[in-house]
């Protein structure tokens, strides 16, 4: 089971507006350390998830689609 945290949405929304946002890292480490996004989406990514995950180094694009920890 993938844990999900609250984040702000962005620098001006307070913690009332935060939205449920999974946590890439874990579920990419749960799938082996390598995942597709086919598969991170079934388990409640979206494609802004993914983007701020690899911009804050949790994961790394290995290749289009595929994200590795």
């Amino acid at each position: 089971m993938s844990t999900i945290r609250l984040v702000p949405e962005n620098d001006t929304t307070s913690f009332h507006d935060a939205v449920l946002m999974p946590d890439i890292a874990e579920i990419v480490d749960s799938l082996g350390g390598l995942a597709q996004k086919q598969q991170l989406v079934a388990r409640g990514a979206r494609d802004l998830d993914l983007t701020r995950a690899v911009r804050a180094d949790e994961v790394s694009r290995a290749r289009q689609g595929w994200y590795t920890t």
